[in-house]
């Protein structure tokens, strides 16, 4: 074998696509179009063509669909047969539905050749790769997933099933020819979204060393769940031929599978591409059910330290929260040189109204109290019961005694109207007419600490008391220690 015949040999069983073009030109030297004069196999395996389909055959005139995307490629390859210089690009082929990476070089006069190869699962990795990137701990959109699985395997069909404790599949979509799919349901009288599986022992085994295997029809894997005369309808009648379950794990635990249907004359050829997604995608499922599994356990954590720092009574925060919440917002506060406001409430003459009324009056007119407090406070303020009818409340990102003194008075007018209350001794309607006192800390001027600024509104809401109740007033020196 002489040289030549040995490279020639090798270009033809290259994996890398080949094909040897003609320039054509028109009467006034236009480059028009350009025919085949040579393939090799890699050729037709990357574009779907036979060396028949193309061999002598102009592109642009025989086989391109568009007269726009035949000249895209004839404009591309211009400058290499005009100039002889080589040229290396990548570009989507509307023909084919392909990505294509291609060298193409002139060997001699009005002449080319192509080498390329097809890039289309490269990019499909790619996205999906960003996909689960960006998507770790959302809610897993199932559809583009069976999509991803149905393209890179080239089934006709795909199932995705997500694998859920003792050993059951659930089908969470179910791609394909729509009408054929339309009909197929219709056939089988079931809804196959959200149908349950059990996991078959009869192929378990098989799958223990690879991710996918591959079966002669459907009745190998369906078993007892679809009666066989259904089935063997449903074969001959969609001309449907073999299955490849493929599963999806991580390491050797498995979170789904996909079920790939072929008509009779698919074939199943992808399984290298196939083999990177599956992997990829059993990562990103661990990764989705680790985060939603922390997600859950962390809103548990919440929910239960939200309800020991909670008064059973009012829901209001209980005296707990002032070591920890309140703390860990007067440190944010003065790191991001925020001005804020501590008020210590007091309701006016409680003890009276409990002695008069009875407690059980007085527990609904406390959470009352609460409910109109915390629908007239901000998302970052705070409430906290530090005793009986007394109540701290942090106002966060007051910037004067001015502001602050005008969100007093809105609150003074909520919470000093009536209590129309229930006595379900008496049956009747009661009207209860309050008021209360209070004194305000401001942070930083009055105090740095949770501690000396409740002390300092606590000394000033007593002051109110004294002075006349039902009144409202910011901490000040008294004059003698000026």
């Amino acid at each position: 074998m002489t040289n030549k015949e040995i490279y020639k040999e090798a270009l033809f069983k290259s994996s890398v696509a080949f094909a040897y073009h003609e320039a054509i030109f028109d009467e006034w030297g236009n480059f028009i179009d350009y025919r085949f004069l040579d393939v090799n196999d890699a050729f037709c395996e990357s574009t779907g063509f036979t060396r028949e389909q193309v061999i002598g055959k102009c592109f642009v005139k025989d086989i391109s669909l568009s007269q726009e995307e035949g000249m895209k490629w004839v404009n591309i390859y211009e400058p290499v047969v005009r100039t002889g210089k080589e040229k290396i690009i990548e570009s989507y082929s509307q023909d084919l539905k392909s990505n294509f990476f291609v060298h193409a070089y002139s060997p001699h006069e009005n002449h080319f050749v192509t080498l390329f190869k097809n890039t289309t699962n490269e990019y499909k990795i790619e996205r999906i790769t960003t996909y689960f990137l960006e998507h770790v701990g959302t809610a897993i959109d199932y559809q583009l997933l069976t999509k991803m699985g149905l393209e890179f395997s080239g089934a006709d069909y795909a199932l995705f099933n997500l694998y859920e404790e003792n050993d059951c599949y659930v089908t969470k979509s179910i791609l394909g020819v729509p009408e054929t799919l339309e009909k197929i349901m219709k056939i089988l009288g079931v809804k196959l979204i959200g149908k349950r599986y059990p996991r078959s022992h009869d192929y378990r085994q098989l799958l223990s060393n690879t991710s996918m295997i591959e079966f002669e029809d459907l009745s190998s894997i369906i078993g007892n769940s679809i009666p066989k005369t259904t089935l063997r309808q449903i074969q001959k009648m969609f001309g449907i031929g073999k299955v490849v379950i493929a599963e999806v794990k991580k390491d050797d635990q498995i979170y789904g599978n996909f079920t790939l249907i072929y008509n009779q004359d698919s074939t199943f050829t992808n399984s290298a591409y196939l083999n990177i997604y599956l992997k990829q995608l059993g990562v990103f499922i661990a990764k989705c059910q680790l985060e939603k599994t922390l997600g859950i356990k962390e809103l548990e954590a919440e929910v239960l330290n939200k309800r020991m720092r909670k008064d059973i009574l009012t829901n209001a925060y209980n005296r707990s929260a002032i070591s920890t919440l309140l703390n860990d917002r007067l440190i944010l506060a003065s790191r991001n040189k925020i001005k804020c406001y501590f008020i210590i409430l007091d309701i006016d003459n409680f003890k009276i109204m409990n002695d008069n009324y009875g407690h059980q009056l007085g527990d609904k007119i406390l959470q009352m109290f609460v409910d109109r407090i915390n629908a007239s406070i901000r998302k970052n303020d705070l409430l906290v019961r530090i005793g009986g009818d007394e109540f701290l409340l942090y106002l966060e990102d007051i910037k004067t005694d001015t502001e602050a003194d005008q969100f007093m008075q809105r609150f003074f007018e909520i919470l000093n109207k009536s209590y129309f209350i229930h006595d379900e001794e008496s049956g009747a309607e009661l009207q209860i007419e309050m008021s209360l006192s209070a004194g305000a800390a401001r942070f930083p001027k009055d105090g740095q600490n949770v501690k000396d600024l409740m002390s300092k509104a606590d000394y000033t809401m007593y002051k109110v008391k004294k002075t006349g109740k039902n009144d409202f007033a910011f901490f000040a020196l008294n004059k003698a220690t000026e």
